[in-house]
């Protein structure tokens, strides 16, 4: 993660479509031939004060964005069985960014890792957004972290022990 913070202060201004490329060379360069001990999946957003955002994805996961009130699926559909990763080592095949901005009540970023996104029904995926962003509507901070990890912790599919990561990012006025 620090990785990816050195370079996004570095390349501010850089095309959305160049940062999974860049943090692949930075992470290659870092690791040299020991990334296969390290590998991984990277998925980020920003918004600024105005609303205006980048997100993007290397790797696995899923990456779901609502803006100008308009829902969109960002990663593509995954291809072959749950138990096949795509890392960052890959990301120049497997990665996907955008600029977005967030103008209305119930925009956001929504990003998670593929232990949440592999259980989750494609047809349900804006509900699931919708839900999040209720529930952080009517929670104070502590208790929107109390509530996700209450319910990672109690992830419905058995035995799933793949990491399970959520972040997002709503516009709430």
């Amino acid at each position: 993660m620090q990785l990816f913070r050195q370079l996004a202060r570095q390349q501010r201004g850089i095309a959305p479509e160049s940062v999974a490329h860049n943090l692949r060379d930075a992470w290659l360069a870092h690791f040299g031939e020991r990334y296969r001990l390290h590998e991984t999946t990277c998925l980020w957003a920003r918004v600024n004060d105005q609303g205006h955002g980048v997100a993007g994805q290397a790797g696995d996961g899923l990456l779901l964005v609502r803006s100008q009130g308009v829902f969109r699926i960002v990663t593509d559909a995954r291809q072959g069985f749950g138990n096949q990763t795509t890392t960052l080592a890959q990301a120049a095949e497997a990665d996907c960014s955008l600029t977005f901005a967030l103008c209305q009540a119930g925009d956001g970023v929504l990003l998670m890792t593929d232990g949440i996104s592999d259980d989750l029904i494609p047809e349900l995926l804006e509900p699931f957004f919708d839900a999040i962003y209720q529930r952080q509507l009517s929670s104070s901070k502590r208790r929107m972290r109390q509530w996700l990890t209450r319910e990672l912790n109690g992830w419905s599919t058995p035995r799933h022990g793949d990491d399970k990561t959520i972040a997002g990012i709503f516009r709430t006025d």
